[in-house]
């Protein structure tokens, strides 16, 4: 799901696939950044990967341009750090 414009339908059955009892019962602190950043860029690229695509529904929201374009930077971090 990368940056195709995706229907309420696509982005509720993407959401309801996603197991995030894993992500829930997750606990990272600020150590783990330091001793074992990959287990934590683990994690958080995957539930990225979970919230993407509502992420960019957001984008298409009359909202304003300074929102959009903080969560357009936002997904392009996050795209580069979770190819």
């Amino acid at each position: 799901m990368k940056n195709e414009e995706l229907t309420f339908e696509q982005i509720e059955s993407h959401i309801a696939k996603a197991d995030l009892s894993i992500y829930e019962k997750s606990s990272i602190s600020a150590k783990m950044v330091e001793t074992q950043p990959s287990e934590v860029l683990s994690k958080l690229c995957g539930i990225y990967r979970v919230i993407r695509p509502i992420l960019m529904a957001l984008t298409k929201f009359p909202i304003p341009a300074k929102w959009k374009q903080a969560i357009q930077v936002f997904i392009g971090l996050m795209d580069t750090l979770c190819p």
